[in-house]
């Protein structure tokens, strides 16, 4: 059986905000598709990431769940809460020591500390 019998068209099916519009370049074994996302991004997923749910939007969702979860009574972030985003944010990405300090001192010297 030929090996492009056995591929997926996605083309033009949803996955939550995105579109798919074509097939992109394969890389080794995964197969990734151009998408359009809602909010009028276009992004690139993996095949894989789109079908288990995994790749949602081009971003714009993370952001708009992160906005909402630091927004108290429809109020911007406190100041407060602002530093421990980016102390997550720091610690989350696997930063070295030296990067968390300087994250921890510019945020010091934003304060006046």
């Amino acid at each position: 059986m030929p090996q492009n019998s056995k591929r997926l068209d996605l083309t033009g099916q949803r996955y939550g905000r995105l579109t798919v519009i074509r097939r992109a370049e394969q890389r080794g074994q995964n197969s990734y598709w151009f998408c359009q996302c809602d909010c009028g991004n276009t992004t690139e997923a993996q095949q894989g990431s789109l079908r288990n749910g995994t790749h949602k939007s081009c971003g714009c969702l993370t952001r708009e769940l992160t906005a909402k979860r630091f927004t108290k009574h429809g109020h911007s972030p406190s100041r407060k809460a602002a530093v421990r985003q980016a102390n997550t944010i720091a610690i989350g990405q696997c930063a070295s020591d030296a990067q968390i300090q300087r994250t921890l001192d510019t945020l010091s010297m934003a304060d006046g500390v």
